[in-house]
């Protein structure tokens, strides 16, 4: 299965997007810019966002159980899900192969299902895995790299907007 138009999130991406979206203020931390971009992919290009299995099980193991709840709230409503899931053999390999690249063991995992469901962009705030797994096969890239390939004109309407009860609706910090 290849989805070219679809977007895979590691994990902190994921936590960085619908953080952004709970949150009525304008981000205004170190990662601020990201997490605008994240956004307004999110609104602006209407794709679908994928989590690997490993993604949701990272995220299944947060103790707060507010964190999680919200978590596991935007994930059962906005983000998809691999059906039917890589062959866990194949992961295995994957990411042993990367691991000759790249220390991290979920992160290598999460690129691997990744690649084996056919997602070829991964949106990572994370330099060294952007770094360690460019020859991966997979276009592995921060938020505000992708939000600057659509060539979305300033001003252009979003696809996608929240409800006009969503309050933030009534922000303006994510339009472009």
């Amino acid at each position: 299965m290849t989805n070219k138009a679809n977007i895979g999130l590691d994990s902190q991406c994921y936590t960085y997007l619908i953080s952004a979206l709970e949150n009525l203020y304008e981000p205004t931390d170190i990662i601020s810019e990201e997490k605008k971009c994240l956004v307004r992919i999110f609104f602006y290009c209407s794709l679908p966002f994928w989590l690997s299995p490993k993604v949701v099980d990272e995220y299944n193991k947060i103790t707060d159980a507010t964190k999680l709840q919200m978590h596991q709230s935007w994930h059962g409503v906005h983000f998809l899900n691999f059906n039917p899931l890589p062959n866990p053999n194949k992961v295995e390999e994957l990411t042993k192969d990367f691991k000759t690249h790249h220390p991290k063991d979920n992160d290598c995992t999460i690129i691997a299902e990744y690649k084996l469901y056919g997602i070829n962009t991964v949106l990572s705030y994370d330099a060294d895995l952007i770094k360690n797994l460019q020859n991966s096969g997979l276009s592995i890239i921060r938020p505000s790299e992708y939000w600057t390939s659509t060539n979305i004109p300033k001003g252009a309407r979003p696809q996608v907007v929240p409800h006009g009860t969503n309050p933030l609706s009534n922000q303006s910090w994510w339009h472009w």
